[in-house]
């Protein structure tokens, strides 16, 4: 396998944890963004590194690292909605009051 592909593979991940963490990372109760979000965020990163250690030409390379940014900043912002109660997202367990 050449470079471009493996680069390719890896900003895939990195676009899927992306995604991962888009979704989940406003799953503030109980701090479940910690656990379940964050991870997928983090191992995100690596990988869109690792995808611009091989391929640093490829479109995806921005598309990638612009989506992690963008979950990142939503996820805190629902943080910070959340904790000053001015937001509240119901998820499947529920948030206590």
């Amino acid at each position: 396998m050449d470079k471009q592909t493996k680069g390719t593979i890896f900003y895939i991940i990195s676009l899927l944890c992306g995604l991962w963490f888009f979704v989940f990372g406003t799953s503030w109760c109980w701090l479940m963004a910690l656990l379940f979000a964050y991870p997928p965020g983090i191992i995100g990163i690596r990988f869109w590194y690792l995808g611009k250690k091989y391929n640093p030409h490829s479109k995806l390379k921005n598309i990638a690292l612009g989506l992690l940014l963008i979950a990142l900043i939503v996820s805190v912002t629902a943080f910070i909605l959340i904790s000053n109660n001015i937001w509240w997202v119901p998820t499947i367990m529920g948030c206590p009051d």
